[in-house]
Formats: C-alpha cells, structure tokens, sequence
C-alpha cells in the first residue's frame, strides 16, 4: 500500500477543461492527417506557391517523384461564403486536371485555403494520379482480383496477380 497516490481532484476545473477541449481544440486540429511522406510534399507544395503563385494546373517536379497541383482563385468573395466555394472548386479542380494532365487524377485532396484582405479566395489541391494511387493501394495490402477504382469522371479496373 506504500505505492499508491491519492490525488484529489477538483471537479469544477475538470469540468472546464472538457469545455475547452471541446470549443477550442477544433481550431488547432488539422483536418485531414497524411503520412511524414505526404506532409512532406504539402510543404514543399505550400513553400513553392508561396514564392511563385500560379492559377490552374501545374505539374511541379520533385526529387523522386512528380506533383500535381492545382491553384484555383475566386475574387470578390464575401467572407460568410468561403465555405460554400469548397465543392465548386473540387469539381473545377477535376475538370481542369482532367483537361490538363495527360495522367488521369483519381483523388483530390485540398491542401491549403489562401484568403487575402481584398476578398480573394484561392484553394490549393494536390491531385494523386491513377499510377500513383495503384502503387500505394499495393504498397499497403497486396491482393489478387479485380478492383473498381473511381475517377471524378470515369471508372477503372485495376486487376492483380501475384
């Protein structure tokens, strides 16, 4: 009974602390969580649009591995409807990668909102290509079989055989 540790506990600061945790925690979780590989582009994503902006498509090339990353600008945009241009954007986005790139893109994911003083809203996307996303699906769980993978305008068959 030596090893034992009593701790008194003052409910009403417990109680706050939820509350905290609840209202305020949200504001510094990010919303989608990638692999030390993936926040790795993002960043360097994030740090090459930061010194040349671009609008549209542009295929950036890295040291093992190529990007594709869209920039999509909205202007004059009151501030109460940023939220509502997300899925507009993610279908122009599709539309422009699908015109753009001569590798199909089947996922988007939206790596940065920009919001400048003069009501401009501009979302960043990074675009994984069908090849890419076969590798990492095989990377992750070899299979043997056919798989459906969707595309924002068009369906492929992928099959295995190991």
């Amino acid at each position: 009974m030596k090893n034992l540790i009593y701790i008194n506990i003052n409910y009403k600061y417990v109680k706050t602390f939820y509350i905290f945790i609840i209202l305020f925690c949200p504001i510094f979780v990010p919303a989608q969580s990638f692999n030390d590989e993936k926040t790795a582009a993002i960043n360097f994503i994030k740090r090459l649009y930061a010194t040349d902006p671009f609008e549209g498509a542009k295929k950036i090339e890295g040291q093992e591995t190529n990007y594709y990353t869209i920039a999509l600008l909205y202007k004059n945009i009151s501030h109460d409807s940023t939220m509502d241009f997300y899925s507009k954007a993610l279908i122009k986005a599709q539309n422009i990668a699908e015109q753009s790139f001569t590798e199909p893109c089947v996922k988007f994911e939206m790596i940065e909102r920009i919001e400048s003083s003069i009501n401009n809203l501009t979302f960043l996307f990074l675009c994984e290509t069908l090849n890419e996303f076969v590798i990492d699906m095989l990377r992750k769980k070899t299979y043997d079989g056919a798989r459906i993978v969707s595309a924002p305008n068009t369906k492929y068959v992928i099959s295995t055989i190991t």
